[in-house]
């Protein structure tokens, strides 16, 4: 069976957690990586906006700061997402690693597929959502939890899980969030007025009992096993670090 790598790098301040999606994505696009499925949560919470969004026209910067929020840029697209109480994953992956299956559109269907998996592994109704939003509609303004797009995963018609992907070369990005409990604050009020409602819900009230990091991690993990044939060995952060020296020069 082939290998991977599954990373937990814990809770991590929001620049260290984009910063590092994008290194492992290019790594894979420079290098044989093999495929990586990192886990990990923001310590303090933050605000990700997509790639292509405005940061002014999207963030109420000074309300952020007022409730001690880190806004921070990703390299993928999507709209904006608050990352307070939850579970992220992200899945690096070369072009040859998902067989037959080519696009943006094929990748991100395959990768829900692992994601509901492991999502029914701990009891959760999910299901796939084909939605309708297209093109330049991805990158506008407004909370991701306030849209549905391609090959989206809803519990009881309420968005789950907020993702994004992006490629370079032969090589993919894709990184998620599920938010674990319902949230004291609510991602409309780090936004301008007029920015959408919400339509989400969290993995706690899906299941009407309380959901830890630890238990999604594993079930996530064997979702993704059966839908990529992968065996994932797992690394902490500490056991992983020393690796970026080596392979950095070999990318260089």
């Amino acid at each position: 069976m082939r290998q991977g790598i599954f990373l937990d790098t814990g809770y991590r301040d929001g620049r260290f957690n984009m910063e590092l999606d994008e290194w492992l994505l290019l790594r894979a696009e420079e290098e044989n990586l093999p495929p990586v499925l990192r886990v990990y949560g923001w310590q303090p919470p933050a605000v990700s906006i997509g790639f292509f969004q405005s940061l002014e026209e999207t963030v109420d910067l000074k309300r952020c700061q007022q409730f001690g929020v880190e806004v921070v840029r990703r390299p993928t697209g999507g709209r904006a997402i608050l990352h307070l109480d939850d579970f992220t994953y992200s899945f690096v992956v070369r072009e040859e690693e998902v067989g037959a299956v080519r696009g943006l559109t094929g990748t991100y269907l395959l990768i829900s597929q692992a994601l509901v998996e492991g999502l029914r592994r701990l009891g959760v109704e999910a299901r796939l959502e084909r939605g309708k939003i297209k093109g330049q509609q991805l990158f506008r303004g407004g909370p991701c939890f306030a849209s549905i797009s391609r090959y989206e995963i809803e519990v009881g018609g309420r968005k789950l899980v907020g993702s994004a992907q992006r490629r370079m070369g032969r090589a993919i990005l894709q990184h998620g969030s599920i938010p674990l409990r319902k949230r004291e604050l609510s991602i409309t009020e780090l936004l301008p007025s007029k920015s959408g409602q919400l339509r989400g819900t969290n993995l706690s009230e899906s299941l009407d009992r309380e959901m830890g990091f630890d238990e999604v991690k594993l079930s996530i993990r064997r979702g993704f096993e059966r839908i990529f044939g992968l065996e994932f060995i797992p690394y902490t952060w500490e056991e992983f670090s020393p690796h970026l020296e080596s392979l950095s020069k070999a990318a260089g």
